[in-house]
């Protein structure tokens, strides 16, 4: 933990320290999804008690901290210790997330059925950008709380499930996020 931290001003300076600029890749309607949020955090001031919506949260132990951006390397997570952590016995596909990462190798999604796609973020951006234009920000909303901006602005990856009008599931889809423990604070912002 980090004790000598001075207490963040505003959002923006948070998430400044925290985040490294978006991908030179991305669609234009993600980089101006992220612009909108960026502005938004930088008229935000930090959440305290003294707003009606924080007075009974203080989120300013975790505003203080300096967090580290996500390491998007191999975490080390393996199927054995998954199979400790999963719902024994239960008959589902299964979704894995590690540290924000999508993890095929740990994910079960053999024999879904035609008409269902699950992927990571990050590849559906890379392989249909406009297919997600519209519905990536629908959820989390432009102004439905200051977090979900943050997590707009920072977002590295997350997952993608899509399926077709008229397919149903005969078993559920298991969704499984892991973090792996680091000496340093490290900030994961999927979506």
């Amino acid at each position: 933990m980090n004790s000598v931290a001075e207490p963040v001003e505003t959002l923006n300076d948070w998430l400044a320290d925290t985040v490294g600029e978006a991908d030179g890749n991305e669609p234009a309607w993600l980089t101006g999804l992220r612009q909108v949020a960026r502005e938004r955090v930088a008229r935000e001031p930090a959440p305290g008690r003294r707003q009606e919506a924080w007075r009974y949260s203080n989120p300013r132990a975790l505003l203080e901290q300096r967090f580290s951006s996500a390491d998007l390397t191999d975490a080390g997570v393996t199927a054995e210790q998954l199979g400790r952590l999963a719902v024994p016995d239960l008959d589902a596909w299964r979704v894995v997330l590690v540290n924000g990462l999508f993890e095929p190798s740990l994910s079960q999604l053999d024999g879904l059925p035609d008409g269902v796609l699950v992927t990571s973020l990050k590849q559906a951006m890379a392989d249909r950008p406009d297919w997600l234009a519209g519905h990536l920000n629908q959820v989390a909303g432009q102004g439905a709380h200051i977090f979900a901006a943050l997590n707009t602005a920072a977002m590295q990856d997350g997952c993608v499930i899509r399926v077709a009008q008229g397919v149903e599931l005969n078993r559920p889809l298991e969704l499984i996020q892991l973090s792996t423990r680091t000496e340093q604070p490290r900030l994961i912002q999927p979506r």
